[in-house]
């Protein structure tokens, strides 16, 4: 073989080895270590999640309105800021046509493995108001992290979250609304 083959042989060889040393740091969660929101989820039913959220809107996702970093030394995390247009509230608690919400990680590729936000997606969202003291310590807004929080809305009014499976919309808000009664 000759020398340039060599050359095309040893490249490929090294970015496949550091694709293999990169995937098994990833997976073990060493880079996860420093973020500064735990991604674990408390197991809660759907009546569970409609009664702790402050709001619970239907919308379509906006743009992108920015993205930040924080690092203190001890935690770096990212911030994303994304718009969503409000179809209908169905908590009676929130009044504008518009919401900012706050993910983790830039909103679009990163709040956790199963969620991310798409600009023109149709979502249903249970959301909490959180401050700066909340344990994330990021900024005060509508937190958007955890997988039960998101319901995929398709073009026949089904909505579907990977944790909760699948629902005709109709059907899921008569379950948030009975949950909520007497709140």
């Amino acid at each position: 073989m000759g020398t340039r083959a060599n050359i095309i042989i040893a490249g490929v060889s090294i970015s496949v080895a550091a694709y293999l040393i990169l995937s098994f740091f990833t997976s073990t969660g060493i880079f996860e270590k420093r973020m500064g929101v735990t991604h674990a989820e408390i197991d809660m039913s759907i009546e569970e999640i409609a009664r702790w959220a402050d709001i619970i809107v239907i919308g379509t996702v906006g743009d992108r309105i920015g993205v930040k970093s924080h690092d203190d030394g001890k935690i770096y995390r990212v911030v994303g800021e994304l718009a969503l247009n409000i179809e209908q509230e169905l908590t009676g608690n929130y009044n504008d046509k518009v919401i900012v919400l706050k993910t983790v990680g830039d909103g679009e590729k990163v709040i956790n493995m199963n969620v991310s936000l798409k600009k023109g997606e149709r979502v249903l969202l249970f959301l909490n108001y959180v401050t700066t003291d909340h344990p994330w310590k990021g900024e005060e807004g509508y937190l958007v992290c955890c997988t039960q929080q998101k319901f995929s809305i398709d073009e026949n009014n089904i909505a579907y979250n990977p944790k909760y499976g699948s629902y005709k919309l109709d059907e899921l808000i008569e379950i948030i609304k009975k949950a909520r009664e007497g709140l």
